[in-house]
């Protein structure tokens, strides 16, 4: 949907009102009213397409987290507590792209700690992490997933599934159950730190549960 500038005159007092709901959804005045107007017509855009995802991933994802102070009306953050030394916080953050692409968005952990242990271990589950997804997704995609680790730091692209179409609804249902995964996974390989076959294990298991589940963005390549 192409964009141009136009020239229209709006009551103060309206304006005013707009920018107070404005600043509390983290949008610009002319985000806003684009929003309002497409609503009123009937239209569906990029901005209101991101809006109801992220509705979507906040209605899906575990009890466990808290929303945090939004940033953009492209981003949508939450954190959670990992039950170890310390209790470090995780935060996780969905950038979606506003232009309709194979590449949805990316998602961003990353853990608040000092702990220079903490972080070797940190980039030692997201090592794991990625062999695990790359051995699992090779019989759904040819693609590689993206994804890279720094310093305690997790990047993952997010990609349009392969001969299908998702809703808002849907995509933010699989955006949240991969959150869910993703903190579920890293739970369980810190409480068995001490014995990395049996968390590996477990992440295998829960990856494949994940898998078999109806909300993620793959098809097995002999379903398409």
């Amino acid at each position: 949907m192409g964009k141009a500038s136009y020239c229209i005159v709006i009551d103060d007092s309206i304006v005013r009102e707009l920018d107070k709901i404005a600043y509390k959804t983290g949008m610009s005045r002319s985000s806003l009213i684009n929003v309002y107007l497409a609503e009123k017509l009937g239209l569906n855009t990029s901005r209101m397409r991101i809006r109801d995802t992220f509705s979507a991933v906040r209605d899906f994802v575990d009890s466990k987290f808290v929303m945090t102070e939004k940033t953009s009306e492209y981003t949508l953050a939450m954190k959670s507590l990992l039950n170890y030394k310390y209790n470090p916080s995780v935060r996780y953050t969905v950038e979606l792209n506003e232009e309709t692409s194979s590449s949805l968005g990316v998602l961003r952990v990353h853990f608040r700690t000092r702990s220079a242990n903490l972080k070797d271990c940190i980039d030692e589950f997201f090592r794991m992490w990625q062999q695990v997804e790359t051995a699992f997704l090779s019989n759904y995609t040819d693609i590689p997933i993206k994804s890279s680790i720094t310093n305690g730091r997790y990047i993952r692209e997010f990609r349009s599934p392969e001969s299908s179409d998702l809703s808002s609804e849907e995509m933010g249902n699989a955006i949240g159950m991969y959150i869910n995964l993703l903190d579920t996974c890293m739970q369980q390989y810190f409480d068995n730190i001490d014995d990395m076959m049996l968390a590996e294990k477990l992440t295998e298991n829960t990856y494949r549960a994940y898998l078999n589940s109806a909300y993620h963005f793959y098809k097995r390549k002999n379903d398409r």
